[in-house]
Formats: C-alpha cells, sequence, structure tokens
C-alpha cells in the first residue's frame, strides 16, 4: 500500500475536525427553529470543505483520486439531515465531474451513496445516539465504505484491479476509524450542549420555582434527617412574626410544634424521611412567635442528593385557619339550624297544647254556664276557671310580643318612681293566692324583706320588674313538688345594686343543661310536658339586662335552684308606704253621656255591660265614622275610643275631637299596649289609656283617674 496515500487520508481526517466545529457553533448552538435557508447555508459550507478535501486528494493514476469526502458525507447526513447533506452532495459532485478521469464515474457514485446512507441512517435509525452509539457509527462507516468498495466497478477494466488493491485496506481500517472519531466528538459536542441547555433550564425553573415560592402564598420549608430548618420562604416568616436568623438551624419540632403535638408530629416527620409515610400530606397547627396558632396544610416530599441519598425533607404549606374556621362555623350553624328546627317543632307543639288548654276550658265552661238551673257556687267556680284559662291565653300573648320586641331590640321602659316593699309584697300576696300555688298544696311560700329597707324607693320599670319576679317565682312552684318557695331581696356593692332572690326545694337543674334555661321556647326536661311557653327566663334575662343587671342560678339536682337577678339601686325620696287594703267601690255618673266607639259587637256589649249601676247614658258608635256623627247631634262628657276602627280611624277621630268636643274626656282602647303605641296616643290628645284585655274594676280606676270621680 503506497503511505502516500494513507497519509493524504490523515491530512483529509484533520480537515474533516473542522465539520464539528460547523455542527457545535452553527447548528446544535442555534435557539431558533430549522428552516430551509438555514439548511442551504449549512450545506453550502459543507459542501465548501468537501470541496477542499477534494483538492488534496491522494492520486493513484491521473484521474483517479480518493479523498475523504464519503467520511463527510456520510456524517452530514447523519448530523445535519437532508437539505444541508444534498446541498454539499451537488457542490461536490459538480466539482467531481470538471476534474473529468477515469474514476469520474466512481467519484460521483461514492458521493451519492454516501450521503444517502447517512440520510437514511438519520431517519431509520432516530435513537442512535443513545448508549450505543460507538457501535452504530461503525456499523455505518462500515456499510458506507463497503458499498465505496462496490462502487470501483464502475473504474476501467485495466486499472480495475490495481486500484482496488490500493485502496481496499485504508477504505475499510481508515475510513471506518475516521468515521466513528468523528462522530464520537460530535456526539460528544451534542451531549455536552444538551447537557448545558438542560442545566440552564433547570437553573432558569429552579430559579423561577425559587421566585414564585418566595412570593406565592404558599409555605415552603426545607430541613435535614434531624428536622433542622435548612431554608424557608419569605411567606413562612410573615406567617409567623420571624427572622430568617431566628429560624435557619433550629429545629422544626422545638420552634413551631406545641409540645402536646411534638411526638406526633415527629413519627409523621421520621416516616416521611425514612420512606415509609404513604399520605404525604397532613394538615397540622404550627406556633407563631406570639404564641398563638395557625392551621396549615402541608405536602411533603423527600429531598436526595445525586448518589440518591436521602438530605431531608421540602414542604409545601397552605394556610387553612381561616378554611377551617370558616367550616367548624358552617357545622355549628347547621348545627344551630337543626337545633332551631327542633325547638320550632318543640314550640309550636307547646303553643298548640297551651292555647287549645284553655281555650277548651274557656269555650266548654262557657256553654255550661248557659243552664238557667247550675248552683250559684257552681257557677262561680266556672266563672274562676274561665278567668283563669283567658289570663294563661293572655300571658302566652305577652310573653311572644314581648320575646318580639327583645328581638327587634323595641322594647323600652317606662321608669318611675317604685316603692320595692310594695312589689314584693303585692307579688306575695298574689302567688299566695293564687290558684297555681293552691294546686300544690305540699308548698308554702314565703318573703325574705330586710325591715330596713322596707321605705326604700327606686327609680325603676317597676312593671317589667314585676313581670321578672312573676316569671321566677311561677317556674319554682311549676318544678316544685313540696317544700318552700323564699324570694326577697338586699343591697350589695356598698348600696349601689339591689339584688333579689328566689330560691325553691324543687327537683333542681343539671349541670348540663348550663345556660340552656336562659334560651327561648327551652325547658329542662324537654321530654316531657310542662305547663308554659319556655319564653319567661329569656324574656326575664333580656328585661334584666334592659334594667342594667344581669342574671344567673345556682342548682343541685334533687335538692331546689336558686335565682339571683341585680338591678342598679337609683334611690330616690323615701315615702311613706300605705300598707292598707283598698276595696273597690262604685262610679257615680249620672246624666253623662258615654259613647262607646268599639266595631266589634262583642266587645260593645262587654263594656256596655260594665256600666250597668253607673246612671250614664251609654251610645254605641260602630265605626269611626258614626262616632263623628254622634259628635254633631250630642256633647259626650266621656268618649271610649277604640283606636283600632273603620272608615275613620281612632287617631282620625281624636283630631276632629279636639276640634269639635274639647271639654269631652277621651280614653283610648287599644290591643296595641306597647309603650311608644302610648305615647303617640297621649300626644295625640287622649286623657287616659287602657291595654286590651282589661276588667271592670281597671276600667273605672282610669275613668276616676282622668275625671277626678271618686271611686273607691
Amino acid at each position: 500500500m503506497d503511505g502516500s496515500i494513507i497519509l493524504g487520508l490523515l491530512n483529509n481526517i484533520a480537515v474533516l475536525l473542522v465539520l464539528t466545529m460547523i455542527y457545535d457553533y452553527s447548528w446544535i448552538r442555534q435557539e431558533t427553529p430549522f428552516n430551509f435557508l438555514k439548511g442551504i447555508r449549512t450545506g453550502a459550507i459543507i459542501g465548501g470543505m468537501g470541496l477542499i478535501l477534494m483538492m488534496t486528494p491522494s492520486t493513484l493514476s491521473p484521474g483517479i483520486v480518493f479523498d475523504s469526502r464519503s467520511i463527510l458525507l456520510s456524517l452530514s447526513g447523519l448530523f445535519f439531515g437532508t437539505i444541508p447533506t444534498v446541498v454539499a452532495m451537488i457542490i461536490t459532485g459538480v466539482y467531481r465531474l470538471t476534474l473529468g478521469g477515469d474514476g469520474t464515474l466512481m467519484g460521483i457514485s461514492v458521493i451519492i451513496t454516501s450521503g444517502s446512507i447517512g440520510i437514511a441512517w438519520k431517519y431509520f435509525r432516530p435513537n442512535w445516539k443513545n448508549r450505543y452509539y460507538i457501535f452504530e457509527l461503525l456499523a455505518m462507516g462500515m456499510v458506507v465504505h463497503l458499498v465505496m468498495l462496490a462502487n470501483t466497478v464502475f473504474l476501467p477494466g485495466s486499472v480495475f484491479k490495481e486500484t482496488f488493491v490500493a485502496i481496499a485496506f485504508p477504505t475499510m481500517l481508515i475510513y471506518p476509524a475516521g468515521t466513528i472519531l468523528l462522530g464520537i466528538v460530535m456526539v460528544k459536542m451534542y451531549k455536552s450542549w444538551t447537557n448545558r441547555k438542560a442545566k440552564e433550564q433547570l437553573s432558569e425553573t429552579e430559579r423561577r420555582f425559587s421566585s414564585l415560592l418566595e412570593n406565592v402564598s404558599m409555605i415552603s420549608v426545607m430541613y435535614d434527617t434531624h428536622g433542622r430548618i435548612l431554608h424557608c420562604n419569605r411567606y413562612f416568616l410573615e406567617l409567623t412574626g420571624y427572622t430568617m436568623e431566628e429560624v435557619i438551624g433550629e429545629s422544626w419540632l422545638d420552634k413551631f410544634i406545641h409540645p402536646d403535638d411534638r411526638d406526633e408530629i415527629g413519627k409523621v416527620m421520621e416516616e416521611l424521611i425514612s420512606e415509609q409515610l404513604y399520605n404525604q400530606q397532613f394538615e397540622n397547627d404550627i406556633l407563631k412567635k406570639d404564641g398563638s396558632g395557625i392551621r396549615i396544610y402541608w405536602h411533603n416530599t423527600i429531598l436526595r442528593s445525586e448518589e440518591g441519598g436521602i438530605l431531608g425533607g421540602a414542604s409545601i404549606g397552605e394556610n387553612v385557619t381561616q378554611k377551617r374556621l370558616e367550616e367548624e362555623q358552617l357545622v355549628e350553624a347547621k348545627r344551630k339550624a337543626e337545633e332551631s328546627d327542633r325547638l320550632k317543632s318543640i314550640f309550636l307543639t307547646n303553643m298548640s297544647h297551651e292555647i287549645r288548654t284553655p281555650m277548651n276550658a274557656i269555650l266548654g265552661f262557657t256553654n255550661l254556664l248557659s243552664d238557667n238551673e247550675l248552683p250559684g257556687p257552681q257557677k262561680e267556680k266556672y266563672v274562676s276557671i274561665i278567668k283563669h284559662s283567658g289570663n294563661r291565653l293572655l300571658q302566652i300573648i305577652n310573653d311572644i310580643l314581648d320575646i318580639s320586641k327583645l328581638d327587634a331590640m323595641q322594647m323600652s321602659l317606662q321608669y318611675s318612681d317604685s316603692s320595692l316593699f310594695d312589689i314584693c309584697i303585692n307579688t306575695f300576696e298574689s302567688f299566695r293566692q293564687s290558684q297555681l300555688l293552691k294546686e300544690k298544696s305540699a308548698i308554702r311560700i314565703s318573703l325574705d324583706y330586710p325591715e330596713e329597707l322596707e321605705e326604700l324607693v327606686l327609680k325603676t320599670d317597676c312593671n317589667r320588674l314585676q313581670q321578672v319576679l312573676d316569671n321566677l317565682i311561677t317556674n319554682a312552684i311549676k318544678y316544685t313538688d313540696k317544700g318552700e318557695i323564699i324570694f326577697g331581696l338586699n343591697l350589695e356593692d356598698k348600696g349601689r345594686k339591689v339584688r333579689f332572690t328566689v330560691s325553691d326545694t324543687g327537683r333542681g337543674i343539671p349541670k348540663e343543661v348550663g345556660d340552656m334555661v336562659f334560651e327561648r321556647f327551652r325547658q329542662v326536661e324537654e321530654h316531657e310536658y310542662h305547663e308554659g311557653s319556655g319564653l319567661g327566663l329569656s324574656i326575664s334575662k333580656g328585661l334584666i339586662k334592659l334594667l342594667g343587671g344581669e342574671i344567673w342560678y345556682e342548682s343541685e339536682p334533687g335538692k331546689g335552684s336558686t335565682f339571683y337577678f341585680t338591678i342598679p339601686c337609683y334611690a330616690t325620696t323615701k315615702i311613706e308606704i300605705d300598707k292598707t287594703v283598698q276595696e273597690p267601690g262604685k262610679l257615680n255618673l249620672e246624666g253623662k253621656h258615654v259613647i262607646i266607639a268599639e266595631d266589634d259587637e262583642d266587645s260593645y256589649y262587654l263594656l256596655s255591660t260594665f256600666f250597668d249601676g253607673t246612671n250614664a247614658v251609654i251610645h254605641h258608635a260602630e265605626n269611626g265614622k258614626s262616632c263623628l256623627e254622634l259628635l254633631e247631634k250630642i256633647s259626650p262628657d266621656l268618649i271610649l275610643l277604640d283606636i283600632n276602627m273603620p272608615i275613620v280611624t281612632g287617631f282620625e277621630c281624636l283630631e276632629e275631637i279636639r276640634t269639635r268636643r274639647p271639654n269631652a274626656l277621651v280614653i283610648v282602647q287599644t290591643a296595641y299596649a306597647g309603650s311608644e303605641e302610648r305615647d303617640r296616643i297621649m300626644n295625640s290628645g287622649a286623657h287616659g289609656f287602657i291595654a286590651k284585655p282589661f276588667d271592670k274594676q281597671e276600667l273605672f280606676e282610669v275613668i276616676a283617674k282622668v275625671s277626678n270621680h271618686y271611686y273607691r
């Protein structure tokens, strides 16, 4: 073998190393996608390299030359693809034609086959750059140059044998080796570039991720295998109130976990780091710098080294404190709604019973009273039952109205100078003679009133104070079967408060009931029926709060209960207490004209009956218009005016009465007993006010008051 051939081929391979530079700097580093013009430019450069190779060939004989264009074109097809390789093949092919000689046909054939094999290898072996790429390069090099040897058939017969023998060894040894060498360098360049690109992308991804964690409202924490904090983001510091210096290197468990939870959370961290934690999501409370807690929902993962060893853990956390609070509030609201629905059912059941029971008594005994042969004592008993049942109905209505006013914050108080002794002694006498107490003969009631406070006068709403006492004593009687009920009062807080006490020896209140007794429609034993609406204590609590005091109780099941409430002691001048009992008498209205303006026929009949024996002249106005017409015919001395009448309202009548009959006394009767209604009526020109329902004595006391008539 001619040594000049081998030397020429080695020189060609040195030139081919430039191909690696083209691949590195003008191909794989291009950021823009491949385009046609780029392929042509690259192909022209590769073709130019082919011309250089062909200008420094090894010449066997005139017209028969050898160079490394087969290596160039096959690697071009393998690495650059179709367009650059075809362009290079055209350039080198044209040049070979211009050279001419016996080897022209073989030269053109080698150009075409080398480039085509490289292109085919690229597209039919797309993953050739993987693990065994050296074997791929060797195989392609062998194929290309076996085909190159086969192309010697295109040489003239006179030089075929000599040429084949001369080039066989270098073709199958140096050419494939050159192909492998250049291919390895180019693959290394490709992988080096892709690695650098991947690292740059990874670095950029890490930068963006770190920036995201720094700016998003999510906690980011990293810790080593001992639970020491390695890194945390700004949001975590803002949330907990710490600085970076106060956190880094600190134990997660000691710094942020409550002592009661450290064992549980420590176990979770151990399982995570030892890869035994199957559920890598959980939530727990962490401590802020001020000692308060926040609820965090965690997503956890393991940190590993390049060798796969465990370095620690990383956690992304969401602050779910408000979310959990809202969920708890939703659960509580649901519970309250269900409880409210249950209480509504209890209330409706109780109300049905409370209303139907007295109504049954009223209607039943009213029918019995129609019997003319009924004995007198029995009639009195029936009347007493009817009156008692009517009072029960009235109490239910008053309770519902009161609780509605308290809810709407429309309950107003009427303060006046009130004798506490009068309130207490009247309450005592009222209950001592009540049917409720008479039905429980084993109970006695007593009043504990300090003698030194008998002349104490307070500025308060005596009616509302009386209502609270009535509610507490009624409850005491209801839940006591035998023993004693004691109520009274004392001064406390250096005389700035009056404390009232109502105690009983009844069944008591279980501890688990708590302040439920002050909730509306609630009763201590809701599974049993007890007379009442379940509103008394709720109303009492609302009234005491309005009066500026507080209410509470002490109880022991089986031994009784004691209710306490306080009101401010706004003491006024002492007054003499008239302790004599006044008996009702008669009212003399002889010759007086009285208009009863009432659209309800039954109510008119009742009122007109009240005036039997007074010698008054009664006139009936069935509506507001009739009342005004009567004013034209007579000059009334007294008008009982229903405020809610058809055609012309009571308020419109008041205006006309003040104009037409200014000397007539007007007493307004209404079912609206609120203080606002009363103030409006009195400001409209009425002389007196009486709330329905009322009895004869109450009516005559109001008449006597506005007319200065004697009524005792």
